[in-house]
């Protein structure tokens, strides 16, 4: 038997307000890439 293969992990979470949350995850976890996708509700930040 083989090991499986994983792929790494991409959480969603839910936000009432995409502008606080950008804000929440720039200024207070320290991330620093973004892309705001507004007409469908999406917001992706990556760090490091």
């Amino acid at each position: 038997m083989t090991s499986p293969i994983l792929s790494p992990a991409i959480p969603q979470l839910p936000s009432g307000n995409l502008q606080r949350t950008h804000e929440f995850f720039r200024d207070l976890l320290g991330f620093d890439r973004f892309r705001l996708y507004a007409e469908q509700g999406h917001l992706i930040v990556c760090r490091g």
